[in-house]
């Protein structure tokens, strides 16, 4: 990318986990956007209920991809990916104010894989 359009010091890793960090949705900074949700150290996705302008419209970012084509399209590439955004989705219409725990997710999802593995043998 021409340094005109992405000055060399914001194309550095520590630059842009600084930003993706400082609009975590669980961030308390006062400047905080709450645009991603951090699924473990160093992964980031969209804020699940982020929604982008249409027209008249408000449409959420997941809904304009198409999450579900997504899903069916790269699910073996995906793991895990998909059902956080799906998980929090719904969590964040009972509760806007929701926390997002990724450590807990991670660990909740690496069992479940594991004890399949385990029936599977």
């Amino acid at each position: 990318m021409p340094e005109t359009v992405l000055p060399g010091f914001r194309a550095k890793r520590a630059y842009i986990s600084s930003i993706l960090a400082k609009n975590e949705i669980n961030g308390g900074d006062r400047y905080n956007k709450r645009l991603f949700v951090r699924v473990q150290q160093g992964h980031y996705l969209p804020n699940p209920s982020l929604e982008i302008s249409v027209g008249r419209d408000w449409v959420n970012a997941y809904d304009l991809i198409g999450l579900d084509e997504l899903l069916s399209d790269y699910a073996h590439a995906m793991t895990g990916y998909v059902e956080v955004i799906q998980l929090h989705r719904e969590r964040l219409k009972k509760d806007p104010e929701v926390k997002f725990d990724a450590e807990a997710y991670w660990k909740d999802i690496t069992g479940r894989q594991m004890r399949q593995m385990l029936k599977d043998r």
